[in-house]
């Protein structure tokens, strides 16, 4: 209520600061009330997103500051509970720190300040991290590897549409993450037609991959010379 009603006011005092701070506490007392450890991630997980997005709606860093606070318990809640998790929970935090990721790009970089951008790649991080922990850990083993592959695809497709650096990378390495599964799991544990099938399918998605990444790096120099060109025209003009 207190972080709603500041939205509609201009500045505020040393006593907001106060009663939001102690009514987020309150809040992580009562999160923590909840038994499982998987849904506590999620709750935490969206009580950062909420003070993140109050942040950037109203271009104020102490909601952020707060942010910090629960994404660094969800994280913990992530690590330290990876053997007891659950499967829906857990898909839901990551969606929600993707959702945080995505929601922050569409935000135009000179509203952001040097905490938001902090925050959005630290939401990056956990979602790809969350995902891919998700999918080795929760993936049935026979199709852990193909998962692992659309994982990567999807990544790359979508950093490559929307030119995002950062999901272009995460992509290359879960790409990397089951090239080694490749090679030193599935050759260890399974049979030899088993073996066939994984090389078979894996080739097949580096062959995709490739063929992705070479189109939309094309289209990306030609953007890059336009930008070039265009810059040179202005300072022609100068």
């Amino acid at each position: 209520i207190l972080a709603l009603l500041h939205l509609r006011t201009e500045g505020k005092s040393v006593y907001f600061n106060f009663y939001y701070f102690a009514s987020n506490i309150i809040a992580v007392l009562a999160v923590f009330n909840i038994d499982d450890i998987s849904w506590r991630a999620f709750a935490f997980a969206l009580m950062a997103l909420t003070n993140y997005i109050c942040g950037l709606r109203s271009k104020d860093d102490y909601y952020v500051d707060m942010g910090f606070l629960h994404l660094a318990i969800s994280a913990s809640q992530v690590i330290f509970g990876c053997f007891h998790w659950l499967s829906l929970p857990i898909a839901l935090t990551t969606a929600a720190f993707y959702g945080g990721y995505i929601y922050s790009r569409r935000i135009p970089e000179l509203d952001k300040s040097h905490l938001v951008d902090l925050f959005q790649v630290l939401l990056g991080y956990a979602g790809a991290f969350t995902l891919t922990a998700l999918i080795l850990a929760k993936a049935p083993s026979d199709y852990c590897s193909t998962q692992l592959a659309l994982e990567a695809i999807v990544m790359l497709a979508v950093g490559l549409t929307t030119k995002d650096s950062f999901l272009r990378c995460s992509g290359l390495v879960v790409l990397a993450l089951l090239t080694g599964k490749l090679l030193f799991f599935d050759l260890a544990n399974h049979n030899t037609f088993e073996r066939i099938l994984s090389f078979i399918a894996a080739g097949i998605i580096f062959l995709l991959a490739s063929y992705l990444y070479s189109r939309f790096s094309g289209t990306f120099d030609e953007l890059n010379d336009e930008q070039e060109t265009d810059s040179e025209a202005v300072l022609a003009g100068y």
